[in-house]
């Protein structure tokens, strides 16, 4: 059943347009680092030129990781995968279909986080850069949520309007940068500096992406079968 929705989920048209945006991402990163930038510059502010390479590099990940994750979902709604229900149910069929983008994601994710380091690694060994993974593991789990809302909102007929949903995590940024509310951030708990000071931060996006998760597999096991609407 996986092997069988890999293939049509990801066909190879939606293969050439994920892997462009992502050598797309990973160019911009590889600029953001500076590569040809005096090393004794570096050595001598060490903390300073660290840090602003990763609030850079952190910054683009997190505004344009959400589109990546927009147009590996976006067409999730495919009408002619449906008469699957008859034969394997529904609930199968909507699980595999689930497991398959969270397959997808962590990949996507873990390769992210060894480029990232693997640039510093290679074109800044000089500078005491430390692996942390918790600022990977958030914006993982911001795409989880976003797997989420997409599942849950977008149907075949109106898949051009995921983008509306990277559009307003990009803005929720620049908000919650700002002026930072944690009202805002219990409603739509994604990436912020603010939020992830708190000890309970991920175990409590943890329980978001379930109950996203059982929501929209309640709203999909109901949906009906004639149209894709």
């Amino acid at each position: 059943m996986i092997s069988f929705l890999w293939i049509h989920l990801f066909y190879p048209k939606k293969r050439w347009i994920l892997c462009a945006t992502i050598m797309i991402l990973l160019f911009i990163l590889s600029l953001l680092i500076d590569p040809t930038n005096d090393m004794y510059e570096e050595v001598l502010f060490k903390s300073t030129y660290l840090e602003g390479y990763e609030l850079t590099m952190m910054k683009l990940m997190t505004l344009m990781m959400p589109f990546v994750v927009v147009i590996l979902v976006m067409d999730h709604d495919q009408f002619y995968l449906r008469p699957l229900y008859s034969y394997f149910g529904r609930t199968k069929v909507i699980l595999s279909k689930m497991v398959v983008y969270f397959i997808v994601l962590i990949i996507l994710y873990i390769g992210l986080m060894v480029y990232y380091y693997l640039l510093f690694y290679v074109f800044k060994s000089h500078l005491p850069i430390k692996i942390n993974v918790y600022p990977f593991i958030h914006l993982f789990l911001d795409a989880l949520i976003l797997l989420n809302f997409v599942l849950y909102l977008i149907r075949d007929k109106y898949k051009v309007f995921s983008i509306v949903i990277g559009i307003f995590y990009m803005i929720y940024q620049f908000v919650q940068e700002d002026f930072f509310h944690l009202s805002i951030s219990y409603l739509f708990p994604f990436k912020n500096d603010h939020f992830e000071s708190y000890l309970l931060a991920i175990p409590y996006k943890l329980c978001y992406i379930i109950l996203g998760l059982l929501l929209t597999h309640r709203k999909m096991d109901n949906e009906p079968l004639k149209s894709s609407s």
